[in-house]
């Protein structure tokens, strides 16, 4: 009993660390006056989480992430991803968004020591990504469409297929182009 309760309470303080790492609704007020966040993980702390982060062009970057894993495997791949894109998006103003997912693939590869076939977990993310500025939104997106509507009307944007920070297997999956 008292060991399920030490492991309990270091899980919901899990919990507090990882939500400590999602945007304020302050800071998403900024950018986008309605809106509405829904984040409920499977388990008490999870793989996905959403972000937003300022440019210093004005602009922001605004997605969602899915990482491999739920429960306590995916808080700790959530971490790693989290700090890995924002290392990425720290040093990629300007940058074209296919060019920053790319770079993210790279730098996911190197941190989860994805250097060949076989020598570690094959972990990695999906992941939307958008680049909001004065009237403009540029998508791109690794096994997340987006989703667009506007004025009662939909229409789905397509995401390529493949992930990030996967191990490439040569014969199975290309190196990500998008």
């Amino acid at each position: 009993a008292l060991k399920n309760k030490q492991i309990l309470d270091s899980i919901r303080y899990a919990k507090l660390i990882q939500t400590a790492i999602l945007p304020r609704s302050d800071l998403i007020a900024r950018y986008l006056q309605d809106h509405l966040v829904i984040w409920l993980p499977r388990d008490v702390v999870g793989g996905d989480f959403y972000f937003l982060h300022p440019a210093q062009d004005g602009s922001c970057f605004l997605g969602l992430v899915d990482c491999t894993g739920h429960g306590i495997p995916g808080a700790f791949m959530t971490m790693t991803a989290h700090a890995v894109l924002r290392q990425v998006l720290s040093e990629s103003d300007g940058l074209p968004l296919s060019s920053i997912l790319a770079l993210m693939d790279e730098r996911l590869r190197q941190t989860l020591q994805h250097t060949s076939e076989g020598d570690a977990l094959d972990y990695g993310m999906d992941i939307a990504i958008c680049r909001l500025n004065t009237g403009t939104l540029e998508y791109a997106g690794c096994g997340i469409d987006l989703c667009l509507v506007k004025k009662g009307a939909s229409s789905v944007i397509k995401a390529t297929h493949r992930g990030l920070g996967y191990r490439l297997n040569p014969r199975k999956v290309k190196p990500i182009e998008i």
